[in-house]
C-alpha cells in the first residue's frame, strides 16, 4: 500500500471522527437547552 494512500485514509478517518465529535458536542448542547 503506497504511503500517501494510507495517509489519505487516516486523514479521512480523522475527518469522520471530528464530524462525529462535533455532532455529539452539538447534541450535548441541545440537551442542555431542553
Amino acid at each position: 500500500m503506497p504511503k500517501n494512500l494510507r495517509h489519505t485514509n487516516m486523514f479521512e478517518i480523522n475527518l469522520i471522527k471530528n464530524q462525529i465529535q462535533n455532532f455529539s458536542d452539538r447534541a450535548e448542547a441541545l440537551r442542555g437547552y431542553l
